[in-house]
């Protein structure tokens, strides 16, 4: 998916409320596996955020990264974001898909 796109798809899933803390704006986009680790412009790689790098809930999990990887909010080097649960405000566990929506459920592993 192009960033572009993934940037229209997001917002929808959100209805512009932030993914962790659900009691502010989204404003920001957020990678879960960052992109210098090679993390995609996909939904379920991207999480829509209050604040920006530095403040609200996108500056909470930029500046104490090693505390959030258990709540899915940041994904390690080697996971696939698509297969790791994240910490949604309302929801709780959640596995985030690349067609804009939230499951339950963890997705079946594709055949090779």
């Amino acid at each position: 998916m192009s960033e572009s796109r993934c940037r229209k798809f997001v917002p929808v899933r959100s209805s512009g409320v932030c993914e962790i803390c659900g009691q502010h704006r989204a404003e920001s986009l957020h990678h879960r596996k960052g992109r210098g680790q090679g993390g995609p412009w996909q939904p379920s790689n991207i999480v829509h955020l209050c604040g920006d790098g530095t403040t609200g809930c996108h500056g909470l999990v930029t500046n104490k990264r090693a505390e959030h990887y258990d709540r899915g909010w940041l994904v390690h080097p080697t996971a696939d974001p698509a297969l790791t649960p994240f910490d949604h405000w309302l929801w709780g566990p959640v596995y985030l898909d690349d067609l804009g929506d939230y499951h339950q459920r963890k997705p079946a592993l594709e055949a090779s």
